[in-house]
C-alpha cells in the first residue's frame, strides 16, 4: 500500500480568506537636500548652505550604521534587486514609491519626514540648532513638497504634515487647518528643539491648548515620532552612545553566546519619546480634549504595559491632575505605530491592546522591513491568529485614522499577501533572519523599560505640570 504524507490545513489560517490589507503606520519621504530650496520662501533660501553642511553629518551617521548596505548583505536581502535598482528614489518619486510599496504587499503608508538621503530643512534633530523662524520655514517647505507628492494617490500616500510655528501656538493651530484642507489625517507636533533661551514647553503646559484644540477640531491624529524630545544637534551624539552601549553589551555576552541586537537597533530603544504619554496625562490634556488621538510612531510597543502599570500605581498622587486612571487614557486616546516590529511587540499585543498596535515598514530606512516585508512578517506574526494579524498589519490603522477601507481592501486583492503567504508554518532564510536581528533587533525578547529614568522623569514632569497649571503643591 502506498502511504501519503497528508498535511492538514493550519487552523490559524482561514481557507479562502481574502488578502491582508497592510497599512504602514510609519514610513518616510523627503527630497534630496538641494531640491528643497525651491519650496522654501525666498527670504530663507540664503540660509540653505549652512543647512546643507548638516546633510554631510547625516550621511556620516548613516555610514556608521552600515548604510549603504555592503554587497555581501545585498546578496541576502535584495533578491528582487529593489535596492540595487534604485528603489530608494521612492523617497521623493511617488510613482516609484507606489511600485515599491505594492511589491512589498503594502497598500497605504503614513509618510513622515526624513529619509536616507537628507533631512528636512532646519527642522530635524540631525540638524544644527536653528531658530524657530527657520524651523517653521523648513516645516512649511516640506509640507509643500508633501502635498505635491501625495496628490498622485491621496488615499494611499498619506502625508503627515509638520507644525512648527511656536511660541505662537495659534499659528500652529492654523497649520493644522492647512493640513486638513490638504487632506492630511495626521500631524507632527513641534519638536523640543531646546536652544538656549528658547525652550519649547512640555506637553503638560496649557500653552499647547490651541494646538490640541485644532487637532481635535480637524480630526487630526498627533504623531509623536521617534526623535521627539531630543534637542537639535544631539542625535548624532545619542547614536554614538548607542554604539558604545551595544559594543559593551557585545563584549560582556561573548562568553554566554548570547544573540545580540546591533547598535542600530539599540538606538531605537529610546526613552525621551515616552515622556509625551504622561505629560499629556498630568497636563490634563485628555480631560480638556476628550477626542484627541495620539500615535507613538516608529516606537516599540513593548514598554507600554510596564509604563502604564507604574503610572496606575501613582493614581492617588495624580488626583489633582487627572480625572481617570492612566491606563484608561491609553485605551481612549493612544496607539502605537510599531515600526521595526519585533517579537516583544507581538507578545505584548494583549497587554497593549490588540486594537492599539499598528505595523510600520519604516521605508526607506535601513532598520525597517523594506524590501523584505513579507519575510519580516513571517518572522514576527506567523504564529498568531489571523484576526490578530489583520488588525496589527492594517485593520487598526484603517479604523484609527478613518481610512477608505473599501479602496484599500480592493488594492490588497491586487498586491497584498494572502494569509497563507505569511501566517502558519513559514520558513525564512536564516541569513535573512540574522540580518533582521542586526538591523532591527527582531528577535529581542527583553523589554527596555528604563525604570529608574521612568521614575525620575514622571516625578519631574508631574512637578512641572503642577507649576504650569498653577496647582498649589502644598
Amino acid at each position: 500500500m502506498t502511504s501519503f504524507d497528508i498535511r492538514l490545513p493550519d487552523p490559524r489560517v482561514q481557507i479562502g480568506a481574502p488578502p491582508i490589507a497592510i497599512v504602514s503606520a510609519d514610513a518616510h519621504v523627503g527630497l534630496p537636500a538641494r531640491d528643497y530650496i525651491p519650496y522654501l520662501d525666498p527670504q530663507y533660501r540664503e540660509h540653505a548652505e549652512p543647512w546643507l553642511a548638516d546633510v554631510a553629518t547625516h550621511h556620516e551617521v548613516a555610514g556608521r550604521c552600515g548604510y549603504p548596505f555592503p554587497q555581501e548583505e545585498l546578496e541576502i536581502i535584495d533578491t528582487r534587486r529593489a535596492i540595487r535598482n534604485g528603489g530608494e528614489i521612492g523617497n521623493f518619486d511617488p510613482d516609484r514609491r507606489l511600485r515599491e510599496a505594492e511589491a512589498d504587499g503594502v497598500v497605504a503608508e503614513f509618510l513622515h519626514p526624513f529619509g536616507n538621503i537628507g533631512s528636512t530643512p532646519f527642522y530635524d534633530v540631525f540638524n544644527s540648532v536653528y531658530s524657530p523662524e527657520l524651523r517653521t520655514a523648513g516645516a512649511i517647505a516640506h509640507n509643500r513638497f508633501l502635498v505635491d507628492f501625495c496628490a498622485t494617490a491621496p488615499e494611499r500616500l498619506l502625508g503627515v504634515h509638520l507644525t512648527y510655528p511656536w511660541p505662537d501656538f495659534e499659528a500652529a493651530a492654523d497649520q493644522c487647518r492647512i493640513a486638513r484642507e490638504a487632506g492630511a489625517r495626521a500631524v507632527v507636533p513641534a519638536q523640543q528643539a531646546g536652544i538656549p533661551g528658547d525652550p519649547c514647553p512640555g506637553f503638560y503646559d496649557p500653552a499647547w491648548d490651541p494646538f490640541w484644540a485644532a487637532c481635535q477640531e480637524y480630526d487630526l491624529v498627533v504623531q509623536v515620532h521617534a526623535g521627539w524630545g531630543k534637542p537639535q544637534g544631539m542625535l548624532a551624539g545619542n547614536l554614538k552612545r548607542a554604539f558604545e552601549r551595544a559594543e559593551k553589551a557585545r563584549e560582556s555576552a561573548v562568553s554566554d553566546n548570547k544573540e545580540l541586537s546591533s547598535a542600530l537597533s539599540e538606538a531605537f530603544d529610546t526613552f525621551a519619546e515616552r515622556k509625551a504619554l504622561w505629560q499629556l496625562m498630568v497636563g490634563g490634556v485628555f480631560d480638556r480634549f476628550p477626542r484627541l488621538k495620539i500615535t507613538f510612531a516608529e516606537i516599540h510597543a513593548d514598554w507600554v504595559p510596564g509604563t502604564l502599570a507604574y503610572l496606575d500605581s501613582l493614581s492617588d498622587e495624580f488626583g489633582d491632575l487627572m480625572k481617570e486612571r492612566p491606563s484608561d487614557y491609553w485605551v481612549r486616546h493612544c496607539a502605537v505605530g510599531a515600526s521595526l516590529m519585533r517579537l516583544t511587540d507581538v507578545d505584548a499585543r494583549d497587554a497593549v491592546g490588540k486594537d492599539k498596535i499598528m505595523f510600520g515598514t519604516d521605508y526607506p530606512h535601513m532598520e525597517g522591513s523594506w524590501p523584505n516585508t513579507r519575510d519580516w512578517l513571517r518572522a514576527t506574526v506567523s504564529q498568531i491568529p489571523e484576526a490578530d494579524a489583520r488588525a496589527l498589519l492594517g485593520g487598526n490603522a484603517i479604523e484609527w485614522y478613518g481610512l477608505d477601507r473599501d479602496l484599500l481592501e480592493r488594492t490588497a486583492m491586487r498586491v497584498g499577501p494572502f494569509p497563507a503567504d505569511i501566517l502558519g508554518d513559514q520558513t525564512v532564510d536564516p541569513a535573512m533572519l540574522a540580518h533582521f536581528h542586526k538591523r532591527g533587533g527582531i528577535g529581542k525578547r527583553e523589554v527596555s523599560l528604563f525604570h529608574d529614568q521612568l521614575v525620575e522623569a514622571v516625578g519631574e514632569d508631574t512637578a512641572n505640570a503642577r507649576s504650569a497649571r498653577g496647582i498649589n503643591v502644598g
